[in-house]
């Protein structure tokens, strides 16, 4: 039969294990109740949160909360509210991961996928997360050399101080993404890197702090779905270091009033914008 978690008011705790998995969701009949499964086992495991039908998406929010446990994804998983790393460490191990919103804490660990983490949505507001797709303060993310994909319909921020990949696609070309450093930094000081590539597909995605310098190791391209994109900001003031820009149609580089580092730019249609 079905079990039926406890509401959004309330958790369903889990503290031990069986047979290695904390979380093992072989049938179709887990009800979340839009309530958070908590898992603090003092021990590495594995959650299993994929459901025998693909259809489902039974899994509302998850968070991670014994310093001690170090929970891995056996598949690829979907979750349909947010993941909190409160203490401890998530671990993809290699799987896709789509979920709301990630916070990860003081401390904590998040080891992404060697493939497409997605996030879709933004924070529900708890500790500081209302309108961030992505919160670290001060724990540390593990990229893998995977990409983390920003999908959503409306505008948020991402706190971190370097991906790996980065795919922008906001719903529409109007939605808006805002990176700023981790805590701990001042805005003059702040230095977000994106390792390798950026890949603005639709929508925006510029610098929160306007004096922070952001670099772009491997391909800047802007607006490749061809809807509408664009990259920076022509008020900001910090250095922007790109590495090989192609600007598509419909696609903007917007300069920045401050140093602009760039290797080359490939213009197919798009406009370069300064003030």
């Amino acid at each position: 039969g079905a079990f039926t978690a406890p509401s959004a008011s309330g958790s369903f705790i889990i503290t031990g294990e069986n047979s290695g998995l904390a979380f093992d969701y072989d049938g179709n009949q887990f009800i979340h109740n839009s309530g958070t499964i908590d898992i603090r086992t003092e021990a590495e495991t594995l959650i299993d949160f994929t459901p025998n039908d693909a259809a489902h998406l039974d899994i509302n929010n998850v968070t991670i909360n014994h310093a001690d446990c170090i929970a891995k994804l056996p598949s690829a998983a979907s979750i349909a509210g947010h993941l909190k790393i409160t203490a401890g460490k998530f671990d993809c191990d290699g799987n896709d991961l789509t979920t709301k919103s990630i916070t990860i804490g003081n401390g904590a660990e998040f080891k992404g996928s060697t493939g497409t983490t997605t996030i879709d949505g933004e924070g529900d507001g708890s500790n500081g997360t209302n309108g961030y797709a992505w919160y670290n303060v001060t724990g540390t993310y593990t990229h893998n050399n995977g990409t983390v994909k920003f999908t959503g319909d409306s505008d948020t921020d991402i706190r971190e101080d370097a991906f790996y990949n980065v795919i922008i696609n906001g719903d529409t070309s109007s939605v808006d993404y805002y990176i700023r450093q981790k805590d701990g930094e001042s805005s003059s000081s702040g230095h977000v890197k994106i390792l390798n590539n950026l890949d603005i597909q639709r929508g925006g995605f510029s610098r929160a702090k306007s004096a922070n310098e952001l670099t772009v190791f491997g391909i800047l391209d802007i607006c490749s779905g061809g809807t509408g994109g664009y990259f920076g900001d022509t008020s900001d003031t910090g250095i922007y270091n790109l590495g090989a820009v192609n600007i598509h149609n419909n696609g903007t580089l917007k300069l920045s009033n401050g140093a602009n580092n760039i290797n080359s730019i490939r213009n197919i249609a798009g406009t370069v914008a300064i003030d």
